[in-house]
């Protein structure tokens, strides 16, 4: 049997994020009630996020609007979702006036439909295009990305947003690149202050075979991190069922999500939690991980209200640094538990510092003042290095 409070999974929240893919598949009345009746045997989810636009197709209005009734009718919420991908996997081009023009009407279009949106991974500048070099001019890559992202952020998203509808709640999700947000301009000092929420992706998937050979300790550790970014408004982890070797690395994506007090875990996505059997010619939607999804969210459950609020060797990572990437997960899978945070911590207790450090120009102060109030300090050699490098010019 499901254990729930009023429907509900104990001590947090589920939700299922829809693609436009998923939403067009929605278009036919059958299969989106057969799918639904498949995924909810298992799963008690509260809430659907519908992708109006993603991968440079835009959902019908009318069909939307559709959905939104059927899942309405059901008693799960609706949020909408904006993925600012085109066709071809790429990012938009922020310094086309066509592409701004774009990103506007969808924002717009989905305020107009939705009081939440979430904003999946796309929200970054990755071209290099001609119009991207010459506005580049003589900043860096990262400088001219952070500043034109600050832009987009602020002068087409939000401010359309709630220009369209006053009371729409904006949630920007990030993706699992903790160490690299700034390269491509996802600017978390200041869009954890323009946005309501942050949202948390943690997908580690398979460590050794995929190509970002991530630890396991990730999604847990993102969690933590991006708490302390926003506190209180971290909406939830993000999780997927791709690229995996076994059933289980899955499993242990929802569990370190959970493990690090997430208030909502999404699944994504509703199509990727399906599979399609073929009987008399005629294809019936099922689903091999429903059930093993819904049974980690009972125990989970039951689990997560007994614990405390997590705890760590506090990790000081300043916004926008980077520096012996990964270290902090890779200390984390040895077992000493870490809590990666964007400000240097007050208290007097043991700070963990990396390289990634250096970007603070105060840090050797900082330090000194931790010490003198009894607090420890654990610094790694390349951390040494850069201080040697800074103070001597070697």
């Amino acid at each position: 049997m499901l254990m729930s409070i009023g429907g509900k999974h104990r001590n947090f929240k589920v939700a299922i994020y829809c693609t436009v893919h998923d939403v067009n598949n929605m278009a036919d009345s059958t299969w989106l009630e057969d799918s639904f009746n498949v995924l909810s045997r298992s799963i008690l989810f509260d809430k659907v996020y519908l992708e109006t636009f993603g991968s440079g197709t835009l959902a019908d209005r009318g069909l939307m609007q559709k959905v939104k009734s059927f899942f309405k009718d059901k008693g799960i919420e609706t949020s909408g979702g904006i993925a600012t991908n085109g066709p071809r996997g790429q990012s938009l081009c922020y310094s086309k006036p066509g592409d701004r023009e774009m990103l506007e009407n969808i924002v717009e279009y989905t305020a107009e439909l939705f009081d939440e949106i979430i904003l999946d991974d796309w929200l970054f500048a990755s071209c290099k295009c001609e119009a991207c070099v010459e506005a580049k001019d003589d900043r860096s890559w990262t400088e001219y990305r952070l500043k034109t992202m600050e832009d987009v952020a602020q002068n087409i998203v939000f401010k359309t947003a709630k220009e369209v509808n006053p009371k729409v709640r904006l949630i920007i999700k990030y993706p699992n690149w903790y160490e690299h947000y700034q390269f491509l301009g996802y600017s978390l000092d200041f869009e954890s202050r323009l946005f309501d929420m942050v949202y948390t992706g943690t997908e580690t998937r398979d460590s050794e075979y995929t190509h970002q050979h991530l630890q396991e300790y990730q999604s847990y550790a993102i969690m933590r991190f991006l708490e302390n970014v926003k506190p209180g408004f971290n909406g939830g982890g993000w999780i997927d069922p791709f690229a995996r070797r076994t059933l289980d690395r899955y499993a242990e994506q929802i569990r370190l999500t959970l493990l690090a007090k997430a208030r909502e875990v999404t699944l994504f996505c509703y199509g990727a939690l399906l599979e399609s059997l073929k009987q008399e010619g005629v294809e019936t939607p099922i689903s091999i991980l429903a059930p093993i999804v819904g049974c980690i969210f009972e125990e989970m459950g039951v689990l997560i209200g007994k614990l405390g609020n997590p705890y760590g060797v506090k990790s000081y990572k300043p916004f926008n640094s980077s520096g012996e990437d990964f270290l902090p997960s890779y200390i984390g899978m040895l077992g000493i538990p870490i809590e990666m945070t964007p400000s240097f911590p007050e208290s007097s207790e043991t700070v963990f510092l990396t390289e990634c450090a250096k970007f603070d120009s105060e840090i050797m102060g900082k330090i000194k003042k931790h010490l003198v109030k009894g607090g420890d300090v654990i610094i790694t050699s390349g951390f040494l290095r850069a201080m040697q490098r800074a103070l001597t010019g070697f």
